[in-house]
């Protein structure tokens, strides 16, 4: 009986050294001492509570700060240098009920699942948020003031975006990269929004998206049972070959604070950049084609 108890406790006791605690001593990220299980790695957590000193992530020299989770708990703040970089590569990251995160230019990579939960406060700030997990979900009362911030979808994969119902949560610059996003809840887009080619997104049932700056994308690639707002409603749209030229036509239904049109074409069949060649004025606030 004593050899299994034995084996018994130490077969428990890896998953307790799978985390370490901020104890805040400093703001040194990469110092052991304000850590009580050494500093968080690809293969250990970290979890920052109320404490003396915020956590604070550094620019990535001589290393990048990564961790396997994170949990900002209560009265935990983490807060970025101005090029500081945190990558997450678990499966969650996690602001629990009155956790701050402060992003300032820095910037978070979350190769897992988002969840903001209730008094949960995220400070995007002018920073960048690049998410490639599978469910951004914002929980009733949690709080991400998006700034001037760029959030970027980047999964390999299907993505959900999950917002509280009956409140609306906004973004300023975004940029879809993934395949596919579905978006449950009300989303606002103050900035840029850009779909790159192969990338789609669809408004769940009872959702909405409104885009308030500007659009760059097919906006045939946002679909769904929801309601879209964009700048520029579409009546028509045709291409036809002369000589060696390509002729574009086209004329809207609808246009809200557009400035114009910017033509852009890319080299070869094959990918590449695309190139400006050209620029049409818009009509302004119309609703005339």
């Amino acid at each position: 009986m004593l050899s299994v108890c034995a084996f018994l406790l130490l077969a428990t006791v890896p998953s307790y050294s799978q985390s370490t605690k901020w104890k805040g001593l400093t703001q040194e990220w990469r110092s052991d001492a304000n850590w009580d299980k050494g500093v968080p790695s690809e293969t250990k957590s970290g979890i920052t509570s109320i404490s003396v000193q915020p956590a604070t992530v550094p620019p990535p020299a001589p290393d990048t700060a990564r961790t396997l989770d994170f949990d900002v708990q209560a009265g935990g703040l983490l807060q970025f240098e101005p090029t500081g970089v945190l990558v997450v590569h678990g499966t969650q990251f996690r602001i629990t009920p009155h956790g701050t995160v402060q992003l300032g230019t820095g910037t978070l990579i979350s190769k897992g699942n988002l969840t903001f939960f209730n008094e949960g406060l995220f400070q995007a700030d002018q920073g960048t948020l690049e998410f490639s997990g599978v469910v951004w979900n914002n929980k009733p009362g949690s709080q991400f003031d998006p700034g001037t911030s760029t959030v970027i979808f980047n999964g390999s994969g299907s993505q959900e975006l999950i917002i509280d119902p009956g409140s609306s949560f906004s973004l300023y610059n975004l940029r879809v990269l993934s395949p596919f996003i579905s978006i449950t809840g009300q989303l606002v887009v103050n900035g840029d929004c850009e779909i790159a080619e192969g990338s789609s997104l669809y408004i769940e049932a009872g959702g909405s998206l409104t885009i308030n700056g500007n659009f760059t994308g097919d906006p045939s690639s946002i679909q769904g049972e929801g309601s879209v707002t964009l700048p520029v409603q579409l009546s028509a749209f045709t291409v036809s070959a002369q000589r060696l030229d390509a002729i574009l036509h086209w004329s809207t239904a609808t246009e809200t604070n557009n400035y114009g049109f910017e033509i852009e074409r890319r080299p070869g069949a094959h990918g590449g950049s695309w190139v400006r060649i050209g620029f049409v004025q818009g009509a302004g606030t119309s609703s005339q084609p």
